[in-house]
């Protein structure tokens, strides 16, 4: 995987790197008896989604890259949320929140790993920063709700650690009305 890697970083036209490095991508996605090259996958994606055109990420890498978010081993999940807000860079903003965001938020009601959740709350953060001050409202608030509800000190602490991006896209009326209450809870 990092050998594709290499070669798109080397490559200037993204039309050769969509049909010459993201079928190998694809294949490694498919591989279901490895979950190490799944979290090749979701390591890599976004570095080679760098080099495409966003329409090719947007068809290429984000529709298997989104099923990544669900899958079977708590390490390829959390690896793919991670890196989820440097691949979001590089889709349309509207599929990040027609698709994207509600898988997220559905895995983030069923995800039962905590580092997975506190991969997540980073990442939700983050993503602030590829949305607009409405869609944040809409998608990552209430996905920052659930999280600080959650018992796990290591979710609520990279939540916290993590709250700048989304504190900057947002205006103070839904921080104030929504977010500090929240985090007085807490205290």
């Amino acid at each position: 995987m990092q050998s594709s890697v290499t070669v798109a970083e080397l490559l200037n036209d993204p039309d050769i790197i969509a049909t010459s490095i993201v079928p190998s991508l694809k294949q490694a996605f498919q591989n279901k008896q490895s979950w190490r090259l799944r979290f090749a996958v979701a390591e890599n994606a976004a570095k080679i989604g760098q080099k495409l055109k966003k329409q090719q990420v947007d068809t290429s890498i984000l529709p298997f890259y989104v099923t990544l978010l669900g899958d079977s081993e708590p390490e390829v999940r959390s690896e793919s949320v991670d890196k989820l807000s440097q691949l979001a860079k590089n889709c349309s903003t509207n599929l990040l929140v027609q698709t994207v965001l509600p898988r997220l938020k559905l895995q983030l009601t069923t995800e039962s790993s905590q580092h997975v959740k506190g991969s997540m709350a980073q990442s939700v953060c983050k993503l602030a920063e590829h949305v607009s001050v409405e869609e944040a409202g809409t998608h990552l608030i209430p996905m920052i709700s659930i999280l600080l509800k959650n018992n796990s000190t290591e979710v609520i602490v990279s939540l916290i650690q993590n709250l700048e991006p989304l504190i900057k896209v947002l205006l103070p009326g839904p921080v104030n009305e929504k977010l500090i209450p929240a985090l007085i809870n807490l205290a």
